[in-house]
Parts: structure tokens; C-alpha cells; sequence
């Protein structure tokens, strides 16, 4: 993934893929949500989930690619890694 590209996500709403897994609840769960690219540069993003308030660091790394929504604001980053939201209401990332 250009790291340049990544760097100009700032402020972007995206979708995650693979999809967040949640077991907040004691129950594993797939949950869609949505999250803000809150900071952006060559080196991490800093996503923050609107849902739950969590935000997380991933190294651009960790990013597969991005992909743009025409006519819309929010796009999908692709994941080399998976999302989780933990019992304590913690999101952390494991590689796949």
C-alpha cells in the first residue's frame, strides 16, 4: 500500500475488513462499525470507533489497501490484521 496515499486518509470514515469481531458481550460477535482515521502519516494510523470510543494505532504496515466508495465520504481499508473489541471494552489488533 502507498504509504503517501495512506497519509492523506486523515479524518476518512472507513469500514474494516476483515470485519470487527466484538466480545464485549462474553459472545463473539462481527460487527460492522465504522471508524474515523483520526490521525494519519507514513508510519501509523490512529482509528477511532465512533460505536464504542475506542481507538486503536496500526502500522500502515498492517494495511492492505484502501478502497474509495464513489459518491460517497467513507471508503474500506483492508486489513492484514484482525480488529478486536475486547471484554474491558479495549480494541486491539492481532495479525492474521
Amino acid at each position: 500500500m502507498n504509504n503517501q496515499k495512506l497519509s492523506e486518509l486523515r479524518y476518512t470514515r472507513v469500514k474494516v475488513r476483515p470485519i470487527t469481531l466484538d466480545l464485549s458481550t462474553g459472545e463473539l460477535r462481527r460487527i460492522d462499525d465504522t471508524w474515523i482515521v483520526w490521525s494519519a502519516s507514513s508510519e501509523a494510523l490512529e482509528l477511532h470507533n465512533l460505536r464504542t470510543r475506542d481507538t486503536i494505532q496500526l502500522g500502515t504496515d498492517q494495511v492492505r489497501e484502501y478502497l474509495s466508495v464513489p459518491g460517497r465520504s467513507e471508503g474500506f481499508l483492508l486489513l492484514k490484521s484482525q480488529i478486536i473489541v475486547s471484554r474491558n471494552a479495549q480494541a486491539i489488533v492481532k495479525p492474521l
